[in-house]
């Protein structure tokens, strides 16, 4: 749903609250009823998120990135619907004139044709921060502002779209090392050192389409891609 939110901060008279100046924010319901858990579960995955993106820009990475901040909506007379998440909307465009795009997802999926490093280097990042714990991906947004992240886990414990290793390995798998290497080295990222099956499956698919080249399937891996909540709200917006 869209959403304005006014700050009563700096408010001293109440002909100063201005709706037409108000904040625009996204607030996202579940098809579910009566979820609460999840609604602060998402909340809980996007500031854990946002805690690698501060670890990251202490590398001084040339361009630095942002995971906004979430908050939960409770509908107190509202018992059908108990809580939402809600976050302000992110609009626009970078210096390029691209709008929202989705750098990669939790199932293997990584943007080579916007040709951008940094968001793929905060996903290898978190890998090597956490020690192997965690690695943030479905990594979304305009320009280097980011939202609605998904992290993979050893223990699977960060909700539905969580892979864990399996998901870990797909990222790995997908993302072009050789277009990463010139920030990778800088800020002392290492590169993760694929199998001979591995590097000999990407070898094979340099010659192959650009939408068949951005994800790898592995066998036995049940899809659990699920569509970000940012995405279908931006859908509904459009149309």
């Amino acid at each position: 749903y869209r959403a304005k939110k006014l700050s009563f901060g700096y408010v001293q008279r109440f002909h100063a609250l201005d709706w037409k100046k108000a904040q625009n924010f996204v607030v996202k319901s579940y098809k579910t009823e009566g979820d609460a858990a999840r609604a602060f579960d998402d909340v809980r995955l996007q500031a854990e998120a946002s805690l690698y993106a501060d670890k990251f820009n202490e590398l001084k990475p040339p361009k630095p990135i942002h995971v906004i901040a979430a908050c939960v909506l409770e509908l107190v007379d509202d018992a059908t619907t108990p809580a939402l998440c809600a976050e302000r909307f992110i609009d626009g465009a970078d210096r390029f004139g691209r709008g929202f795009v989705k750098h990669n997802n939790n199932s293997g999926f990584v943007d080579h044709d916007e040709h951008r490093s940094t968001p793929q280097a905060f996903s290898a990042y978190s890998f090597y921060a956490s020690e192997g714990d965690v690695l943030v991906c479905d990594v979304q947004g305009v320009d280097d502002l980011y939202t609605d992240p998904q992290l993979h886990s050893v223990d699977e414990s960060r909700g539905e779209g969580d892979l864990g290793r399996r998901g870990m390995a797909l990222f790995f798998a997908t993302v072009d090392a050789g277009a990463t290497k010139g920030l990778f080295e800088p800020l002392g990222i290492p590169q993760f050192e694929l199998s001979p099956a591995e590097r000999r499956r990407a070898a094979t698919q340099d010659d192959e389409e650009p939408e068949k080249r951005s994800s790898v399937r592995f066998s036995g891996i049940p899809d659990k891609s699920t569509q970000s909540r940012h995405d279908e709200a931006r859908r509904l917006s459009i149309m």
